[in-house]
């Protein structure tokens, strides 16, 4: 989530390349679309790891969610235009039309490594990983895998609940 998405796309190109035959990629980032379902639902609990921390703390929870995957932009948005883009479009077409906008950006300036500037769906890394030349891809969890090292208790520790985990061969 901290790459832009034509970086990552690219990081996928290359992962495939020189994967070894049996190697597995394992993927793991927030998984926005449970974000915005969270929203829907009107799931406060959800949002309690970060809510009334750092910049957040001047958020709404649209405009917070915003900033997980659409940092470089969000701010560029009144919290009633983020809410109409919101309503007007599915969660898909509101992800799309944040990111086509962070894919814009070239000036270093509003790239900081720290900043998040992806996001993605269980739907959106398939179709990338399917499109790349991966055949078996599976939805995994946190000590769910197909290589023992990714079953270690000590792994995945960050937010598993909120987790997009994908593994590809």
């Amino acid at each position: 989530e901290h790459i832009q998405e034509p970086m990552v796309v690219h990081w996928l190109n290359e992962s495939f390349r020189i994967l070894c035959n049996g190697g597995v990629l394992r993927f793991i980032v927030p998984n926005i679309e449970d974000y915005l379902i969270a929203y829907d639902n009107k799931d406060a609990a959800y949002f309690n790891w970060i809510r009334g921390r750092h910049i957040y703390a001047h958020d709404s929870w649209l405009r917070m969610i915003v900033r997980a995957f659409a940092e470089p932009v969000v701010d560029n948005y009144t919290n009633e235009e983020i809410y109409e883009i919101y309503i007007q479009n599915t969660h898909e077409e509101f992800i799309n039309f944040f990111i086509k906008e962070v894919n814009q950006i070239q000036n270093d300036k509003y790239l900081a490594p720290h900043t998040h500037k992806s996001a993605w769906t269980t739907k959106k890394l398939t179709k990338y990983l399917t499109d790349i030349g991966f055949n078996n891809i599976r939805i995994a969890s946190k000590k769910d895998s197909l290589i023992n090292h990714f079953r270690l208790k000590t792994f995945d520790e960050t937010r598993p609940h909120m987790s997009l985990v994908i593994e590809a061969s």
